[in-house]
C-alpha cells in the first residue's frame, strides 16, 4: 500500500507530467520543494488535498490574474476561487463529496472534464 506522500506524488505526476507535459526534471524539482513537509509528522501539509498544491498550474496565468481581480460571482471570493471550487475541483475529483483519487482513478475522464472546465473558464474571462 502506498504511503500518503506517494499518493500525492502519483496524483501530481498524472496531472503535471501527463496532462501539462512537465519535464521529469521540473516535476522532480516541484516534488523536492514539498518533500520535507511531506515527511514531517508535525506538518500541516496533509491538511490540504493533492489538488490544492497544483491547482494554480491548471489555469493560464493571464486568465487567473484577470479572475483574481473580479468578484462578480460571490462577493467574498474572487471569480478565480469561485471557478476553482465550482468547476476545477468537480472536474478532477468528480462530484462532491470529494475523495482523494486512488490508483484506480480514471484520469482520462478527469482530463476530459478538466478540458471542458478550462474552456468554460476561458470563455467566462473573455
Amino acid at each position: 500500500m502506498a504511503t500518503l506522500a506517494e499518493q500525492y506524488v502519483s496524483f501530481w505526476r498524472h496531472i503535471l507530467v501527463g496532462w501539462l507535459h512537465w519535464s521529469k526534471d521540473d516535476f522532480a524539482t516541484f516534488v523536492s520543494k514539498w518533500s520535507s513537509e511531506m515527511n514531517r509528522l508535525d506538518s500541516l501539509f496533509y491538511h490540504y488535498d493533492e489538488l490544492h498544491y497544483i491547482v494554480d498550474f491548471l489555469v493560464a496565468d493571464e486568465i487567473k490574474n484577470k479572475l483574481q481581480l473580479r468578484h462578480d460571482k460571490i462577493g467574498y471570493l474572487s471569480d478565480y476561487e469561485y471557478y476553482v471550487g465550482t468547476l476545477l475541483y468537480p472536474a478532477i475529483y468528480g462530484k462532491p463529496p470529494y475523495k482523494s483519487p486512488v490508483a484506480t482513478a480514471d484520469y482520462e475522464l478527469a482530463f476530459q472534464r478538466y478540458q471542458e472546465a478550462a474552456n468554460r473558464i476561458r470563455e467566462e474571462c473573455e
